[in-house]
């Protein structure tokens, strides 16, 4: 119902009527009048967010498993990444901080790993996925902390960065490699240093760049493979020998 509402208020405050919204976003007025009374089992996800693109308004979609369960699987992939992140880049030079959180007028967010190369006064900006999904959503949050971080150090830690560098890594998949092969120009656009380049430029960091950096060794991290393979699951057997 809370979406529902949400959508009513924005169509409306944008001044426009269902069949508008029907019409922009490619479905029908029915499904509209539906999606504000909160009927969004029946609408479809894919058309919710067909209508939200409409209005403005990003859909996300929140899994739950057992409360806070399903955070934690995630996070565990994550955070085993992010630690190898972070022993590599002390062994190239780098100091870093894990989480940088920020509120910067009502901007709020977080940097998975900020790095700091005091040699040169070099920032890097760096956003970790285990798995590259939505890459719209990627790049505007990475480019959001690339505007805001390196200015708020320079208060809080006295860092004056002249080089500043915005580094996606994505742990060295064939899916994550076939996620950037299908959206290579929209990605090359915003960075287009390849993983080679990033390598060099952590070691020498002579001007600022943005790039992706594909990290090997990393598809097992913690003893767990990050990648869903097949998996086969067996029915159990009962205390008799046969199945249940």
């Amino acid at each position: 119902m809370r979406v529902g509402a949400l959508f009513r208020v924005v169509r409306l405050r944008r001044g426009l009527r269902q069949v508008d919204v029907g019409r922009s976003s490619r479905t029908s007025q029915q499904l509209v009048s539906l999606l504000e009374l909160g009927q969004v089992e029946r609408v479809g996800l894919t058309s919710a967010r067909r209508v939200g693109a409409a209005l403005g308004i990003h859909l996300d979609l929140e899994p739950r498993y057992r409360g806070a369960d399903a955070y934690r699987l995630l996070d565990a992939g994550h955070a085993a990444v992010v630690e190898t992140i972070v022993r590599r880049l002390q062994g190239l030079g780098w100091a870093s901080e894990v989480e940088f959180t920020f509120n910067h007028f009502g901007e709020r967010g977080s940097v998975d790993v900020l790095a700091w190369r005091e040699q040169g006064s070099v920032v890097a900006v760096i956003e970790v996925k285990t798995r590259l999904v939505d890459v719209q959503d990627t790049l505007r949050a990475l480019d959001r902390k690339v505007r805001i971080v390196p200015q708020l150090v320079r208060g809080q830690r006295g860092w004056r960065p002249r080089v500043v560098g915005r580094i996606l890594i994505l742990p060295d998949t064939t899916s994550n490699r076939s996620a950037v092969a299908r959206h290579s120009a929209t990605l090359r656009a915003v960075m287009p240093a390849t993983s080679r380049e990033v390598l060099h430029w952590w070691r020498d960091p002579g001007a600022s760049t943005g790039g992706i950096w594909f990290l090997s060794g990393t598809s097992h991290v913690g003893g767990k493979r990050l990648t869903a393979g097949r998996r086969r699951v067996r029915p159990r057997r009962s205390p008799s020998g046969g199945a249940p």
